[in-house]
């Protein structure tokens, strides 16, 4: 699972929530988007019905960014989000304990190309901000793809990382 979030009017505010549903060998990916502000809530419960639906699995991030966007969300919208927070694993947190990255850095895209990952090229979380900035002002569908690539790519890292250190374990 990924978060992106911006301030928007002087309150934190999220409007994508990626997920990466994975069966087997077989992956899709979920994009929850807020195209305005006010659908914030209707987008953050569309993806807590989804997480809830899949009750069993497991949730993996990385940072803890989405831990803490998901208790915000739970409080603002009054919905119960303690059986999912309890699924939630960090693994940042895992890496740090127990890895030594060959890059210099734990940054997810980093160490995710380390580990043979390969993204769209020219895009950062602040350059995220700025494209749903002006996808609000435009409502350029290819802007808002542009930025649910990115997110998608930061799901498939994690992915990528939590492979590699289940693969890895003692």
């Amino acid at each position: 699972i990924d978060f992106e979030g911006a301030d928007i009017e002087g309150t934190k505010r999220e409007y994508l929530i990626g997920i990466i549903e994975r069966t087997g060998a077989k992956q899709s990916f979920h994009a929850f988007v807020a195209n305005t502000v006010k659908e914030e809530g209707k987008m953050f419960k569309d993806a807590l019905a989804f997480l809830k639906k899949h009750e069993n699995a497991p949730i993996f991030h990385y940072a803890p960014y989405e831990k803490t966007a998901l208790k915000t969300l739970g409080e603002r919208y009054r919905q119960d989000v303690k059986e999912v927070i309890q699924r939630m694993t960090d693994l940042l947190q895992v890496c740090r304990r127990c890895v030594a990255p060959e890059t210099s850095t734990f940054q997810l895209k980093d160490f995710g190309k380390s580990l043979g990952g390969t993204w769209h090229e020219g895009m950062n979380g602040g350059q995220s901000l700025v494209l749903y900035e002006e996808y609000q002002k435009t409502k350029d569908k290819k802007v808002l793809q542009q930025i649910i690539d990115y997110n998608e790519d930061d799901v498939k890292a994690t992915i990528l990382v939590k492979d590699w250190l289940v693969k890895n374990s003692a």
